[in-house]
Parts: structure tokens; sequence; C-alpha cells
């Protein structure tokens, strides 16, 4: 694998999801691997919520970890405090922007995380995993009887699905929003940041979907991001029935555990 950086330094700027506030974060180009806050990536440095995940102090990262993980990019310095922008809530703006100024190669090669035996993270909520596969691969199945707009959910998906999965947006009913603000929490929300849903399960916004799976294509960017969280891209077949960022972070940890889990290639 080439290794591959950012052509040049840029800021992505705009309102955070939970703290309603304006948040910005730097990306400047590197000779090798992902750091944050000058530490270099890796599960140590993260942790979950049901809602986001946090690497390093700055929280709700996964989507712009997607984004580096869809293009390839090998070796990027992170900066930022607080939290990362939700723009649309979706990583179509921070594709966008990292296009836009592009990537170059690096002398330094990039590694990739090779999953070598099955790994299980699950609860009495929902179970993830990863096993041995020769790309990385997505089967999702999500479950919300009582949300019309969604019900029950599957697709079987990998990165030739990029657009798809790029411009999903995070989704939430208005009924949860309200009680996660009275807890501090989702301060930034609103049908510009993502897909609202009454109680009664009908989508809010104007514009309607993008794609009528967006909600489970949504959980592959999520999880895309939250994989990064070992510090490499991975290679294998990843699954979810009705998991979330607290799963894919508890996977991660199991994943990263032992050795003999895996190899760096």
């Amino acid at each position: 694998m080439q290794g591959k950086t950012i052509a040049h330094e840029i800021e992505l700027s705009g309102i955070g999801t939970h703290s309603g506030k304006n948040c910005k974060v730097v990306l400047k180009p590197a000779r090798e691997g992902i750091t944050i806050n000058d530490k270099q990536l890796g599960i140590n440095l993260a942790s979950a919520t049901s809602g986001s995940t946090t690497v390093n102090g700055l929280q709700t990262i996964e989507h712009l970890l997607a984004a580096i993980h869809m293009l390839g990019i090998t070796a990027i310095d992170i900066e930022g405090t607080g939290e990362t922008p939700i723009f649309d809530g979706s990583a179509q703006p921070i594709i966008e922007k990292l296009l836009e100024i592009g990537t170059v190669e690096i002398p330094t090669p990039g590694k990739i995380l090779k999953v070598k035996k099955e790994v299980v993270f699950e609860n009495k909520h929902g179970r993830v995993s990863l096993s041995p596969a020769d790309k990385l691969t997505f089967d999702i199945e999500i479950d919300y009887p009582d949300i019309a707009a969604i019900g029950k959910m599957k697709v079987c998906s990998c990165f030739a699905d990029m657009d798809k999965i790029l411009e999903s947006r995070s989704f939430a009913r208005l009924s949860d929003i309200e009680r996660w603000r009275a807890a501090g929490m989702a301060l930034g929300a609103s049908l510009e940041t993502g897909i609202g849903l009454s109680d009664t399960g009908e989508v809010l916004n104007p514009e309607g979907l993008r794609d009528e799976k967006e909600f489970v294509y949504h959980k592959i960017l999520d999880a895309a991001g939250d994989l990064m969280t070992c510090g490499y891209p991975v290679c294998g077949a990843y699954k979810s029935v009705k998991g979330g960022h607290a799963h894919n972070n508890g996977l991660v940890r199991a994943l990263m555990a032992d050795p003999s889990n895996y190899e760096i290639i």
C-alpha cells in the first residue's frame, strides 16, 4: 500500500452537534501515521458513547476518520479541541474538502491491520464482529420496530458503495434529541445537521432521504471511522446486528488485546 498524505494544510470549521458551538479542526500533511493532538492514533486514546466516538479529547471524530479511511490516507496530523464539525451529518463535506486540496504519495509505505481470527463483542443491546477477509466488507443489520421510516434494514457492502456511504447522515428522533439536550448534549442538532424523525417515525426533513437505506449506510460510515481507532485501515469482514459506537469501541479493544488476532502488514 503506497503511503499517502494530504497535499497541504486545511481547516474544517462548523457547528458541533453536541456543543452547539463553532468548532475548528486543522488537518496537516504528515510523513508517517495518523496523529490526533500530537498523539499516535490508537484504541488506548479512544472512548465512545451511543452517540459518538472521542479520540484524545476530540469528540465526534468518526466521520473524519471514515473519510480518511475511505481515501486511503495513511499519514495525517489532526489538531482540534472539543468537537469535530458535524456539517450536514454526513462525511460528504469533509471528502469534498479533502478532494479539493488533493493527496500526495509519500516515501513511507502505508500499513494495514489484517484480521487473522474472528473477534466478537456483544451485550444485550447488540453484537459486532470482525473476521478474516481479503478486503474490508460490511454486513450490517439495524432494527427500529417503533420507527416507521426505518424498521428492520440490512445491507452488505464495501467501499464500492462509497458515494452512498459518504453522503448518509446521522439520524435521531426529536424526543431523543430533547432528552439529550436536557443532559447538555445535542445542542447543535437540527434538520440541517442530520435526519430528524417524529415520534411516530416519519422523516421530518423537507428534502427527504438521500437513499432508501440511508440509515443503515450511515451505520457503515460510523463503523468505518470507529475501526480506524485501532490506528490503521482494517482488512476484514465486519458484521453488526444492532451495534453502535460503544460496540465498535469494545470490538476494537478486544481485537487489539491479543496480538494473535491480527497482523500489521
